[in-house]
């Protein structure tokens, strides 16, 4: 008896966070914050993206005027 009604409470356990669980990601707040943590890896991304090809350019042109040289 024992160890079916423990069983029982662990899958009400399960359901109900289940619930809360979905109710979470279905949350309209929730949704935003993730929009936003990717745009903001956007951003970081593409900033060095551009860090790259700016250092890539340096290098190019220091090359270009010690040949000069």
């Amino acid at each position: 008896m024992f160890h079916v009604s423990r069983v029982q409470s662990n899958n009400n356990l399960l359901c109900r966070c289940r619930g809360k669980t979905v109710k979470l990601i279905d949350s309209r707040p929730l949704q935003i914050a993730l929009c936003v943590l990717v745009l903001v890896d956007v951003a970081v991304v593409i900033a060095e993206i551009l860090l790259d090809m700016h250092a890539i350019r340096s290098q190019s042109i220091s090359h270009r005027l010690l040949r000069i040289e």
